[in-house]
């Protein structure tokens, strides 16, 4: 496929199987053997559905927006920012109520139009100093 196409795929992954939780676009877009790596460590197309579950539930209005997107050859990067709102719990913590506006990067490899993995750097600490849950600057980006 071309960077075109698979950044196409991406933005579809993206727009539909993690911001509105289609699992059918994942399961066609996210092969079986997926791994992935950094902050949003998940393995096969069952553990990126888990991973995107998970977040669906904590933020229900969760969005991942994309900022800006490259591809070259098999890889697609994507500079994003995740915003919602911490209605349900996440990993041991009690909902909130706070908005987070949070810096995502990730990077992507696909081959037959799946993608097989993933690097991320997602701003976890900034979102539990915004969640209120670790000191510093909570509340600020």
């Amino acid at each position: 496929m071309s960077p075109e196409e698979n950044k196409s795929r991406v933005i579809r992954l993206i727009q539909e199987g993690i911001n509105r939780g289609n699992e059918s676009v994942i399961d066609e877009l996210v092969a079986p053997t997926f791994s992935s790596e950094g902050e949003m460590a998940a393995a096969g197309s069952e553990g990126f559905k888990a991973l995107a579950a998970a977040f669906r539930t904590a933020f229900p209005d969760g969005q991942l927006e994309i900022q800006d997107i490259l591809a070259e050859g098999d890889k697609v990067i994507t500079w994003a920012v995740f915003t919602g709102t911490h209605n349900g719990p996440l990993e041991g913590i009690p909902p909130t109520g706070k908005k987070v506006s949070v810096k995502d990067v990730d990077l992507y490899r696909l081959q037959d139009g799946k993608v097989v993995s993933m690097r991320a750097h997602f701003d976890q600490l900034g979102m539990m100093q915004q969640l209120g849950v670790l000191g510093g600057m909570a509340g600020k980006e």
